[in-house]
């Protein structure tokens, strides 16, 4: 609970399948994960290493299991998501056998499958895998990759291709972000 202090958690519930490399993102009422590595028919650690297409949620309101969603219409792992509190966007990311410079969507109050939105328009899509991001209600910002230093940025309201933002520093890989909207976390 992130109103009171604490050292201690409790079991909130359990994904529907080991995974890793997966996204996440959330509305104020669910929070989502996207793709990864992990094989949704597996049942040991070791299936954790089939790249997947399925999104799943879980009801932030309720402890209890993660659910089915719906669908991306590629495998990917290691994207990156954003939220503008309706819809949920998943970006970059590995697939086989190149990275994805596609932007897929969802709503968040209805279940359902992903579907195009856009497309990143980094300089190369090898690059795309470990990118970060960070969003306001209108705008998400995504920056960085495996090795290049690239900011991107594209409006949530309307469909299309992302927009030269400018340039980190430096190259970063994975980056993290924080942005202004709930408070700042």
């Amino acid at each position: 609970t992130i109103a009171s202090l604490g050292t201690n958690s409790s079991d909130f519930g359990d994904l529907l399948y080991a995974t890793r490399e997966h996204s996440a993102t959330a509305s104020p009422t669910r929070v989502v994960w996207f793709g990864g590595l992990g094989n949704p028919n597996g049942t040991t650690q070791s299936d954790a290493s089939t790249k997947n297409n399925t999104i799943t949620f879980v009801e932030i309101a309720t402890t209890g299991n993660a659910e089915n969603f719906g669908t991306l219409p590629t495998k990917l792992n290691s994207a990156t998501a954003s939220s503008n509190g309706v819809r949920g966007f998943v970006m970059g990311g590995q697939t086989s056998p190149l990275s994805s410079s596609d932007i897929f969507t969802i709503i968040f109050a209805t279940k359902g499958d992903a579907t195009d939105f856009g497309d990143n328009v980094a300089t190369s899509p090898g690059y795309l895998p470990h990118i970060g991001t960070v969003a306001n209600k209108n705008t998400a910002i995504v920056a960085g990759g495996v090795t290049i230093n690239v900011i991107q940025s594209f409006s949530m309201a309307t469909t299309g291709q992302s927009a030269d933002f400018g340039d980190l520093t430096v190259a970063r890989y994975a980056p993290g972000g924080v942005s202004d909207s709930h408070g700042g976390l």
